[in-house]
């Protein structure tokens, strides 16, 4: 579980550090910092695999640029926390080499009283089939790396989510837009009949107007490209190619055999979310951006329910959302509860719901969410004003 996280020039944040519980949700104005956050514990979480590219990891996210803060040369990324209970920590370093425009990036790591090193595995597959619980490149421990790569960050979209698709392999897994899954769907339903049973359960329990979640089959057209050689000459084609998969129909209590395309986007979000939460095998680190988006206030109280009995029943998983809910926040212990702002000159800063000087004064009187709803986030950069 990861306890704090320390920033230094990552995006729009010059300075942070953040503590987390086993549930934190992250609230504030918009362009304050709160996805940027998970943008960074997602770098940590890819680059603990020795296998990513990084290069196209950091071409996604827009490039070096992008992740340094205006002209800076330096960034860092540091998250602790413990594993298999040991301290531990993982910390990505971005350093200029040289005069020169190139940067050098560094992933360091410990776990216990075990340093560790995570270098990126040479594209020709030398060193593939690495066991990162055993040894890593240099033969050190890395255990708490193979944890990271469990994670998962979610930036479901429904359109994604109600898409048709197929498995290309034997444990298809959700992407983090949302595409696959009616693949895990077929493949839980198939052979984990148990788990769907009890996916569909809490389903319901956040959507009753949904009285089951059907998978039919589905021809799928893609296209593909491939090369052929012609007098010893390599020509690349593009083709059209079909595969049987699967489609998403739900029966509601207003009809049946809707199609994916055609359910409310609160009712994908949640299905989707929750079978990335009860899929095998279960991520440890689930990021998720606008956790209250589609959703009614009494669907948001729900699903905070379902979320707690996941938590309850896997004590390894560790939630960060972010939300803009105050009804949603009101369903949170206050101590998970980080708010974000940004000050006049556009510095941004973090801290925890209970650090405001009135809090515990007006604990009792108001639910976490009325409470932000009233004092706002202005004092967060009032509070780093008076104690600088």
């Amino acid at each position: 579980m990861i306890h704090k996280l320390t920033l230094q020039n990552f995006k729009g944040i010059e300075s942070a550090e953040l503590s987390f519980e086993r549930l934190t949700v992250l609230v504030g104005p918009n362009a304050s910092g709160k996805t940027s956050v998970l943008q960074a514990l997602d770098l940590l979480s890819a680059f603990a695999d020795p296998d990513t590219q990084r290069s196209r990891v950091i071409q996604q996210y827009g490039g070096i640029p992008a992740l340094k803060r205006g002209n800076q040369t330096t960034l860092l990324v540091q998250a602790e926390g413990e594993w298999e209970r040991k301290p531990g920590s993982l910390r990505m370093e971005l350093k200029p080499r040289g005069d020169g425009p190139q940067h050098a990036l560094e992933v360091k790591g410990q776990w216990g009283d075990q340093a560790f090193d995570i270098q990126e595995l040479p594209r020709d597959g030398a060193g593939a089939g690495l066991k990162l619980r055993e040894v890593d490149l240099f033969g050190n421990v890395a255990l708490p790396a193979l944890d990271w790569t469990t994670g998962i960050f979610l930036r479901l979209e429904a359109r994604r989510l109600a898409e048709p698709s197929y498995a290309e392999s034997v444990e298809p897994r959700i992407d983090t837009d949302g595409a696959g899954l009616a693949s895990v769907l077929a493949q839980m339903a198939l052979n984990r009949p148990d788990d769907f049973a009890e996916l569909l359960g809490a389903l319901r329990a956040v959507i009753p107007q949904v009285v089951r979640v059907r998978l039919s089959l589905a021809e799928i057209k893609r296209q593909e490209a491939e090369t052929l050689r012609i007098d010893e000459e390599p020509v690349t084609r593009h083709v059209t190619r079909t595969y049987s998969g699967h489609r998403i129909l739900f029966d509601t209590k207003s009809g049946t055999g809707i199609p994916g395309e055609a359910a409310s986007e609160g009712t994908l979000l949640v299905l989707g979310l929750l079978t990335v939460l009860m899929s095998t095998p279960r991520p440890k680190l689930v990021l998720l951006d606008d956790l209250d988006r589609g959703l009614h206030p009494k669907a948001q109280s729900d699903l905070m329910a379902q979320l707690r009995t996941l938590l309850e029943r896997d004590p390894e998983l560790q939630i960060i959302a972010t939300s803009h809910s105050p009804y949603l926040v009101d369903h949170l212990d206050p101590r998970e509860v980080r708010l974000s702002t940004v000050l006049p000159d556009g510095t941004i800063r973090f801290a925890a719901l209970t650090d405001h000087p009135e809090f515990e004064r007006w604990k009792e009187a108001m639910r976490p969410g009325e409470f932000w709803s009233t004092v706002g986030e202005r004092w967060v950069g009032e509070r780093e004003a008076e104690n600088s």
